[in-house]
């Protein structure tokens, strides 16, 4: 075998000599695990090196290899490499397994994504190697979870679950103007397949405390791959929209879904991720809620969908006494801005015909009566103090703004809605503590 060794470099080329430490590893490795003999099989690791670095040799010098004879090369090295592995893992310790695991891996990947480039025809992807290169990785990236199941090691896990978060990032973050838009989805249908595998397992071992956090963070990384596929599928088949309204019609879509979980199971962590979902499509921004560009039919959808999920998910969620009040305000405010944003396209519509500043101070009166109602109905009292904030509010407007710039008919309809409101409440109040028991609604 020295001999080989020595000579097959020299009378050969350097592809037949990575061919032949190649065999000569796999046979090494072979002998050792049929026998049990350690010394064939580290002279099997040491063909393998020589292999590996005699193909590291024919790249580096960009020597031309017939596609064929390349894709059986790399085949030999991977199963070289696979079989010192395995090896390792029955035959030597711990620490010796890890740094084997860890190597190997790393070395199965680079093999994967050059044999990636080599199986796969470049013009099917308009000869984007780079696309090339991050499918293989990404196809490599789900058998290695799927190998980390089956083996059950430490440093296979923590490999696979580099693997899924780089072919995630990949996944997400890949231009929608990709060659092949099928070859995205097929990433991130991958990456999704990891995440869930890999959390699994996570939450089989209990390496994170507590269960509910891995639960919350598949969600979440769920959500997003489930975002990209969206902004793919609706790329120019939405009339007047670009990437980024197909990112807010995604959002709304997950949104109802984590809702819709979230009612159904009631769950912390579908709970949790419905409220997450619900702050990212109601953030203020301009492209979405201002006068922008985009589909007319989106703004008002959006804001419905908020609207009832805000409300679904504060009567199902559970928060402590001393955080209600914080709780409470900050769902008044989201609601004061949906709500307000919602009638003031309606009011202010061709059916309807008001200005902006009558429509405004409109939406307000009407969400301070729906408020007080429902602090009455459902003995909130944080519901009714907020509508009394909303009432001052508004009648501020009214008298700084209003009187001076609005019509004489539209300050009246105005003035006298806020005062059927206002003494509707303030008379609902004293027939409600009269009829309820002392100290029943502190």
């Amino acid at each position: 075998l020295l001999v080989v060794s020595l000579l097959v470099p020299l009378g050969f080329t350097k592809v037949g000599a990575s061919f032949a430490f190649a065999i000569e590893a796999s046979v090494l490795i072979g002998i050792a695990l049929w026998k049990s003999r350690p010394k064939f099989a580290w002279a099997g690791i040491g063909a393998m090196l020589l292999g590996l670095s005699g193909y590291l040799w024919i790249l580096g010098s960009e020597t031309q290899v017939d596609r064929p004879i390349d894709a059986l090369l790399i085949g030999l090295l991977m199963v070289a490499v696979c079989s010192a592995v395995y090896w390792t893992l029955l035959k030597r310790s711990i620490k010796d397994i890890d740094f084997a695991l860890v190597a190997g891996s790393l070395v199965l990947a680079a093999l994967s994504v050059r044999l990636g480039c080599v199986l796969i025809p470049r013009d099917l992807f308009s000869d984007r190697r780079d696309f090339v290169e991050l499918l293989s990785f990404s196809i490599f990236s789900l058998a290695a979870v799927i190998a980390a199941l089956k083996i059950d090691q430490r440093a296979a896990h923590a490999m696979a679950i580099f693997g899924a978060f780089v072919s995630l990032c990949i996944a997400v973050l890949q231009e929608p103007s990709a060659p092949q838009p099928w070859a995205t989805l097929l990433m991130l249908g991958m990456s999704a397949a990891s995440t869930v595998l890999i959390s699994r397992r996570v939450a089989e071992k209990n390496w994170v405390s507590p269960p509910e956090a891995v639960a919350y963070f598949t969600g979440a990384i769920l959500s997003v791959l489930f975002l990209r596929f969206g902004q793919l599928c609706l790329q120019d088949r939405v009339s007047g929209s670009n990437q980024m309204y197909n990112s807010y019609i995604a959002l709304g879509v997950i949104t109802v879904f984590w809702t819709a979980l979230a009612v159904w199971k009631r769950k912390p962590t579908t709970i949790g991720l419905a409220w997450t979902s619900l702050l990212l499509t109601i953030i203020p921004s301009t492209e979405m809620l201002g006068d922008g560009p985009g589909p007319s039919w989106l703004k008002p959808i959006l804001l419905c969908v908020c609207f009832a999920s805000l409300v679904l998910l504060y009567r199902i969620s559970e928060i402590p006494p001393n955080s209600r009040a914080l709780f409470d305000s900050g769902c008044i405010l989201f609601g004061w801005i949906l709500s307000s944003l919602l009638m003031i396209k309606l009011f202010t519509s061709s059916v309807v015909g008001l200005k902006e500043e009558p429509a405004i101070t409109a939406s307000w009166a009407i969400y301070a009566i729906a408020l007080i109602v429902t602090g009455f109905r459902a003995k909130l009292q944080n519901l009714r103090f907020g509508s009394m904030f909303v009432f001052a509010i508004t009648l501020g407007k009214v008298f700084l703004v209003d009187l001076v710039n609005l019509d004489p008919a539209i300050r009246v309809g105005l003035l006298l809605l806020l005062g059927i409101g206002m003494v509707g409440g303030g008379y609902w109040y004293i027939l409600w503590r009269r009829s309820s028991a002392p100290g029943s609604d502190s």
